[in-house]
């Protein structure tokens, strides 16, 4: 068990490595980086700047709130919303909106404006679901495995962390046996898989010369598949019958199974043990919080209440 434990580029050319850059793509491009200067050059109130911006009926508007809320105009996706950031009269703007919308929901209540009630439970299970969230994110962090936990576990499970083997596969399927064995006859002679793959074929890879694709393992019907996998590189195969007709299977190369390094298995190792961890504290909260559940229940004509049980 786991312990819980751009740069902005320098002259932009309109054509660059190759790649022609439009007249308004460049245009764009020169804004944005505008506005990612001037954000970046812009100085934050102190959080303790308590002075008044604003009055409306009592209720005060600090000049932090206003701070506050030019932060979320600058993390819009909105351009527009952006540039109100970078001026004064941009923040005069925003505290204009402030003060708008402040009015706007203070008569919304003074005239006992509520929404409905499937609203309400729209916004409970939002505050819910985010609430979950956090909670999931914090343990994780708190679980977060070492670079020592995740390579010994890379070390126990190498198995678990290889390519298979994969292999590109051409087929002709015909719909009789005796017209594969005629087929047959024809590679006998000397004539060609994909030719007669693209006259004969009754299925979508006609015009591809019965080409599959590459394979793993579990992917195919499973008479195909060993037959596919059981053929050395370059062979083809004898008759093989599925429900799909009657096939002839050629190999044409074959890829051999691929052990991942460390490097490469970091993050699914990472994902695994998070996975583990999560469930571990699942199981725990079970028992904390004594957990009963009935699945026939869920069908009403046959199923029975959990009894209800002293807390």
């Amino acid at each position: 068990m786991l312990k819980f434990h751009r740069r902005i580029a320098g002259p932009l050319n309109h054509e660059r490595e190759g790649t022609i850059v439009s007249p308004l793509q460049s245009t764009r491009i020169v804004v944005f980086s505008a506005v990612v200067l001037m954000l970046s050059s812009i100085p934050r109130a102190h959080s303790g700047d308590n002075r008044v911006v604003a009055v409306i009926g009592g209720e005060e508007i600090s000049r932090k709130a206003l701070e506050d809320e030019i932060a979320v105009y600058g993390k819009k996706d909105d351009i527009q919303a952006k540039l109100l950031t970078l001026t004064p009269d941009g923040k005069k703007e925003i505290l204009d909106n402030l003060v708008k919308d402040t009015l706007f929901y203070r008569d919304a209540i003074d005239k006992g404006v509520s929404l409905d009630s499937e609203t309400e439970k729209r916004l409970q299970r939002l505050r819910r679901d985010l609430l979950i969230k956090k909670y999931i994110q914090t343990m994780r962090e708190k679980a977060s495995a070492t670079n020592g936990e995740m390579y010994d576990y890379y070390l126990k499970h190498k198995t678990d962390f290889v390519i298979p083997e994969k292999r590109k596969i051409r087929h002709i399927v015909v719909k009789t046996r005796e017209a594969a064995e005629g087929i047959v006859k024809r590679l006998a002679e000397g004539g060609d898989f994909k030719a007669l793959a693209k006259e004969y074929n009754i299925d979508g890879s006609k015009q591809k010369e019965g080409d599959l694709g590459w394979a793993a393992k579990g992917v195919m019907v499973k008479d195909f598949e060993n037959a596919a996998f059981s053929l050395p590189e370059h062979q083809v195969s004898g008759v093989i019958k599925t429900g799909f007709g009657h096939h002839l299977i050629w190999v044409e190369e074959i890829k051999k199974p691929v052990q991942k390094s460390y490097r490469d298995a970091m993050r699914a190792i990472k994902a695994r043990l998070e996975k583990d961890t999560m469930t571990e504290l699942e199981d725990r909260l079970k028992e904390k919080y004594r957990v009963e559940m009935d699945y026939n229940g869920l069908d009403s004509r046959t199923g029975k209440k959990v009894a209800d049980r002293e807390r």
